[in-house]
C-alpha cells in the first residue's frame, strides 16, 4: 500500500515509510498538489487550496473532503480524487459483513454526495430505510444479484435489521405537488436485498418500496423476507429488468401475515395516472412459501393503469396472479384506473387456490393476459386456473396452456358476474372438473381448447345461470368417453347465445352426439334456434 511521503511531489502518488489511517490524514503536512493515500483505500487524496467551508461542512463523514487540523478549511482541504460519478460507502465509513454495524449513515452519505453508490461483494447491514430521494440516485452491486447462483460471498447484499420498515425506498416520504416534481433516474442494479429478522405483521411493508418517483428502474434485484417483496405505490414510468421475490421467515406480531411477491398498489392518488402508471418490465420470478398459506405472486389493485408486464413466473404461490380493480369513486378516476393493463407469458406453477384471478375491473377498464400457463397441484382442490369475477370492463385472455395433470377435480376457467370478456385459444389439458363454468356472464367469447386422453372431464362448458349474448365455440378432442358433457346449459335463463359446434368431437364425448349440447337435460341435435333465442350452428353429428 502506498503511503504519505515527507516531501511533496505534485501530480504523483507519494511513497513513504508507512501508510496513514483516515484519522491521520488531517495531520499530514499540506502543500498545493500534494497527494496522499489511506490504508485499504486505493483512491488518493490531494491537498487543494481554496474555500471548502460549505462542502466540508456538508460532508460530515469526510468521504470526499477532509480538513486539516493545521489549516483553516476556508483556505484549503484534502479532496478525494474520484471520477465525480460514483462512490463507495466505505469512503464514508461503511463496514460490510458485521451484523452489529449500522451502515445506513455511510450509504446515505454516499448517495447524497456521489449520486451513484458502488457496493462491493459482501453484506451491508443497516437499520431504518435507505431512501433514494433525489434525481439520479443509484445503487449498483457487484457481480450478481442472487446468492444461490454465485455464492453469498460473491454478490452484494443489503440486509435490513428493522422488521417494520422498507429496506430500500424509491422517492420521498411525502408526495410532491406535481408528477413532474417526482425524482427521476433512480436505480437499483445487481443486489440481493433482504431482512435478517422476521417481518412485522403490524406494519405491512415491502423490502423495496417504489413510491413517488418517475422514469426509474430496477434490474437483477432479489427481495427477500418482506410482507411485500416489491411494493409499487405512486410510481410513474418505472421499468424493471429481472426481479425476484421470496420469503423464508414467518412474520411476527399480532397482525395478519401476508406475502405478496409483487404488489402494485393503486390506492395512491397521483391524478389522471390513477395510483400507478406505466409500469413496464422484463421478468418477474416469485417463490411462495408454506409459512404464509395465502401467499400470492403478483397482486394488483385499485387504480392501476398503463402497465405492461412480461414473463411473470410464480412457483408454489396459492394464488399466482391476483388483479382487483375498483370502479367506485369519481368518473375521472374510474376512467384512469384499471386501464391498459397487459401481462404476457405468465407461468404459474404449483398454485393451490387459483392461478390467475381478475376481479372488479370497472366498465371503462381493460385487462389483457397473453399466453397464460397455469398448472395446479394438490389432489381434490376445487379451484380454477383462471377466474374472472365481477368485471363489467374488458378482460381478454388469449392463448397459453393449462396442464391439469396434478390437480385432481380442479376446474379450469370460472367466470361470474362479468360482461365483455374473451377467453380464446387457451389449451386445457386433462381437466377432471369443469373446463369452463359461467354464471351471470354476458357479452363474452368462449373459445378454449380441451384435450383429455387420460382423465374424465365432467363438462367442457357449463352455463350455470343467466348467461346472455355469448359466443360459445370450444374445441374438444381426446380419447373416447373422456368428456361426460360437451356444452351444458343448466337453466332457461341463458339466452341470446350462439353455440358453434364444429370443433366438438362426438367421439370423445360419452354418449356421442347426443351429449354435444345439452340444455336443461335435453339434447340439442340440430342446428337452428332453440330456447329463448339461442342459436346453434356447425356440425352436430
Amino acid at each position: 500500500m502506498v503511503a504519505v511521503a515527507d516531501t511533496p511531489v505534485k501530480g504523483a502518488l507519494l511513497v513513504g515509510p508507512s501508510a496513514v489511517q483516515h484519522s491521520e490524514l488531517a495531520d499530514v503536512p499540506v502543500a498545493t498538489g500534494k497527494r496522499a493515500s489511506i490504508v485499504g483505500d486505493p483512491v488518493p487524496w490531494e491537498w487543494q487550496s481554496g474555500d471548502f467551508s460549505a462542502r466540508a461542512t456538508a460532508d460530515t463523514l469526510h468521504g470526499l473532503y477532509r480538513p486539516s487540523r493545521t489549516v483553516a478549511v476556508a483556505s484549503g482541504c484534502w479532496v478525494r480524487l474520484w471520477d465525480g460519478i460514483s462512490g463507495k460507502p466505505e469512503w464514508f465509513g461503511a463496514v460490510p459483513n458485521i451484523p452489529a454495524f449500522d451502515n445506513l449513515p455511510a450509504i446515505m452519505a454516499c448517495l447524497k454526495h456521489c449520486g451513484t453508490v458502488l457496493l462491493q461483494a459482501g453484506t451491508y447491514y443497516h437499520s431504518g430505510t435507505i431512501k433514494l430521494t433525489e434525481t439520479n440516485m443509484r445503487i449498483v452491486g457487484a457481480s450478481n444479484w442472487f446468492a444461490s447462483q454465485v455464492g453469498e460471498a460473491s454478490c452484494s447484499r443489503i440486509c435490513g435489521t428493522d422488521p417494520g420498515v422498507p429496506v430500500i425506498q424509491f422517492g420521498p416520504d411525502a408526495k410532491p405537488s406535481h408528477i413532474n416534481d417526482f425524482p427521476a433516474g433512480l436505480a437499483l442494479e445487481d443486489i440481493w436485498i433482504q431482512r435478517n429478522v422476521a417481518p412485522s405483521t403490524l406494519k405491512h411493508n415491502g423490502i423495496v418500496k417504489i413510491g413517488y418517483c418517475r422514469s426509474s428502474w430496477a434490474d437483477r434485484i432479489c427481495a427477500e423476507n418482506g410482507i411485500y417483496g416489491f411494493h409499487f405505490s405512486g410510481s410513474v414510468e418505472f421499468r424493471y429488468g429481472n426481479i425476484y421475490a421470496a420469503r423464508s421467515m414467518e412474520g411476527t406480531g399480532s397482525g395478519e401475515d401476508k406475502f405478496y411477491g409483487i404488489y402494485v398498489d393503486g390506492n395512491e392518488d397521483i391524478g389522471a395516472a390513477g395510483g400507478n402508471a406505466s409500469l413496464r418490465g422484463g421478468k418477474i420470478a416469485i417463490t411462495g412459501t408454506a409459512l404464509v398459506p395465502d401467499s400470492r405472486g403478483l397482486v394488483v389493485d385499485k387504480y392501476f393503469t398503463d402497465c405492461w408486464l412480461d414473463e411473470v413466473e410464480t412457483v408454489s404461490c396459492p394464488i399466482g396472479i391476483d388483479i382487483q380493480g375498483d370502479g367506485s369513486g369519481t368518473i375521472a378516476r374510474a376512467v384512469a384506473g384499471n386501464t391498459d393493463f397487459k401481462i404476457g407469458h405468465a407461468v404459474l406453477d404449483g398454485y393451490t387456490t387459483v392461478g390467475a384471478r381478475i376481479r372488479d375491473v370497472n366498465k371503462y377498464g381493460s385487462v389483457e393476459i397473453l399466453y397464460l400457463y397455469a398448472a395446479p397441484t394438490g389432489s381434490g382442490e376445487r379451484t380454477a386456473a383462471l377466474q374472472i369475477q365481477d368485471c363489467p370492463g374488458r378482460v381478454d385472455v388469449r392463448g397459453g396452456q393449462v396442464p391439469m395433470f396434478f390437480g385432481e377435480g380442479c376446474n379450469a376457467i370460472v367466470i361470474s358476474n362479468s360482461d365483455g370478456w374473451t377467453v380464446d385459444g387457451i389449451k386445457i389439458l386433462e381437466c377432471s372438473g369443469v373446463g369452463f363454468s359461467a354464471t351471470r356472464a354476458s357479452g363474452g367469447i368462449c373459445k378454449p381448447q380441451f384435450t383429455n386422453h387420460e382423465r374424465v372431464m365432467t363438462a367442457a362448458v357449463s352455463l350455470v345461470t343467466q348467461c346472455v349474448g355469448n359466443v360459445i365455440e370450444p374445441m374438444i378432442k381426446g380419447d373416447s368417453n373422456k368428456v361426460l358433457l360437451g356444452i351444458a346449459a343448466l337453466d332457461a335463463t341463458s339466452s341470446l347465445n350462439e353455440f358453434r359446434m364444429t370443433g366438438v368431437r362426438s367421439s370423445c364425448i360419452k354418449g356421442g352426439a347426443a351429449n354435444k349440447l345439452v340444455v336443461m337435460g335435453k339434447p340439442i341435435t340440430a342446428a337452428g334456434r332453440f330456447g329463448t333465442d339461442n342459436v346453434v350452428s356447425g356440425v352436430m353429428a
